[in-house]
């Protein structure tokens, strides 16, 4: 996913400016400030800030506002994945059971490949009803776009 991309890169992001800027500006040495720097992007608090200065200060202010945005996109990329992604699929497995519950005297077509379409098209033009049964998920994207009634095998 792409915001997992974006996450990542804002971190990789944050924990150079954390690192470099203690170095630079407050002339840490380079593990207390790597390790200054995941503790204020953790928010966890342990000590003190290794900065009195104001260029130190504001690094702690950069890196604990990127933080609170690196959570809130993560939460958000993940209520999105649970919420929209479970219901969304919960849904379409709801509609389509409705459907195959309603079916009488169809046809099953095992697989949708060459005759398994050719035989779909035949079945639609004598006005019958069907089900394919299919596991290719590229193929069931595609009975999904043609309304096709289907399970996944």
């Amino acid at each position: 996913m792409k915001i997992l991309l974006i996450l990542a890169v804002l971190v990789v992001v944050l924990l150079a400016i954390g690192w470099i800027g203690f170095m630079v500006f407050d002339h840490v040495p380079p593990g207390e400030a790597l390790a200054a720097t995941i503790n204020i992007l953790s928010q966890v608090g342990l000590g003190a800030p290794p900065t009195e200065s104001q260029a130190g200060k504001i690094i702690i202010g950069i890196l604990q506002a990127g933080s609170v945005v690196i959570v809130a996109l993560a939460l958000g990329a993940l209520s999105q994945v649970l919420l929209l992604g479970t219901f969304r699929q919960f849904m379409g497995r709801y509609r389509m059971d409705e459907r195959i519950s309603k079916l009488n005297n169809h046809s099953i077509i095992a697989g949708y490949s060459l005759t398994g379409a050719a035989l779909a098209k035949d079945l639609i033009a004598e006005g019958e009803q069907f089900v394919v049964i299919e596991r290719d998920p590229e193929t069931i994207t595609l009975l999904d776009a043609v309304s096709y009634t289907h399970l996944r095998a």
